[in-house]
C-alpha cells in the first residue's frame, strides 16, 4: 500500500516494500535518474532496481529551448528522450534518484506536465531500496521506443513572462526553495523562503515529515490551498521537490518555474529584492 501518513495524495509516494511487491506488474515502469559516476562505480550501470530504465536528465534539461542552462529542451527533444525509454502516459511510473528527491521530483513534475496521470516517487530513493535489502540488477531491460506528447499541461509550468504579469496579484504566492544565503543574495519580489530539505526528516534515508507538520509549515508562510502557487530555486530541481510536496498535500494549483533564479536573476528587465 502507499504510505499511510495522512497525506491527501498519499498514492504519489511509495515505499520500497510497495515497489518490491509490484515489480512484476506489466503496467509499472521504474525510472532511475541517478547520473553515472564511473570513477566511483556509482549509478545505473553498477546497480539499479530490477526492470528500471535510465533517464538521462541532461538530454531533457538541456537548456536548448531558451538558452538558460538546466532548463527544458524543446518539446520535440523532451518528448523524444521520454519516448526512447518507453514511457507512456497511461502507465504507472515510479521515479527515484540518489540525492533525497530533487532530481526524481523534477521528473515527476515533467511527466505531469506531459500529461502522465499516474506518476509516483520512491521515498528515500536508491538509499531506501538498498537498505531494505531488496534485489539489485545490472541488466538494462529491452525497451521499445514510443511516441510521447509534448508539454500539453501548461498549468504545471510557470514562465518568466507568466510571473511578470502576475507579480501584484494577491492570489499568487511565490515560494523560493533555495537556502537562506541564496535568498538573501537576491530573490523574486514577494517570494517566501521555504528551503526544500526542510520538508524532510533528518535521517540516513530521507523521509517526508508527516502531513500535519508539512501543512503547518506551508500555511504559516501564507502558502494555502486556495492560492495560485509558483515554486522556484536556481534551476528548477529543488523547487520541483517543493512542487511534489505540495501535490502530496493535495494543493490543487501548483506550478514549477523551470527557468528559476538562473533565468530571473540574469535578466536586466526583472525586479529583484534582497
Amino acid at each position: 500500500m502507499p504510505d499511510p501518513r495522512d497525506y491527501p495524495q498519499a498514492e504519489l509516494l511509495v515505499t520500497a516494500d510497495w515497489l518490491f511487491e509490484k515489480l512484476e506488474d506489466p503496467g509499472l515502469h521504474i525510472v532511475d535518474v541517478r547520473p553515472p559516476m564511473p570513477q566511483f562505480r556509482i549509478g545505473y550501470p553498477w546497480g539499479h532496481i530490477p526492470g528500471a530504465v535510465y533517464l538521462d536528465l541532461m538530454q531533457i534539461f538541456s537548456g536548448r529551448a531558451n538558452g538558460v542552462p538546466g532548463t527544458l529542451g524543446s518539446p520535440v527533444e523532451v518528448a523524444t528522450a521520454v519516448g526512447l525509454v518507453g514511457l507512456a502516459a497511461r502507465d504507472t511510473v515510479v521515479v527515484y534518484d540518489g540525492q533525497g528527491g530533487p532530481a526524481a521530483a523534477q521528473v515527476f513534475w515533467l511527466l505531469e506536465s506531459l500529461g502522465f496521470l499516474d506518476v509516483r516517487l520512491l521515498e528515500g530513493g536508491w538509499a531506501a531500496w538498498q537498505t531494505s535489502g531488496r534485489p539489485i540488477s545490472m541488466e538494462a531491460p529491452t525497451v521499445e521506443p514510443i511516441e510521447t506528447p509534448g508539454m500539453p499541461n501548461a498549468g504545471r509550468l510557470a514562465t518568466l513572462d507568466w510571473i511578470l504579469t502576475r507579480l501584484e496579484d494577491p492570489a499568487l504566492v511565490l515560494v523560493d526553495a533555495r537556502t537562506r544565503n541564496e535568498y538573501d543574495s537576491g530573490h523574486i519580489p514577494g517570494a517566501v523562503l521555504l528551503p526544500w530539505e526542510e520538508s524532510l526528516e533528518s535521517a540516513l534515508v530521507p523521509r517526508f515529515r508527516d502531513a500535519a507538520a508539512l501543512r503547518h509549515r506551508f500555511e504559516s508562510a501564507g502558502v494555502t490551498p486556495e492560492k495560485e502557487l509558483v515554486v522556484y530555486c536556481l534551476t528548477g530541481a529543488r523547487s520541483a521537490h517543493v512542487y511534489f510536496t505540495l501535490r502530496l498535500l493535495g494543493y490543487p494549483s501548483v506550478r514549477n518555474y523551470d527557468g528559476s533564479w538562473q533565468e530571473w536573476g540574469s535578466r536586466a528587465d526583472t525586479p529583484k529584492m534582497r
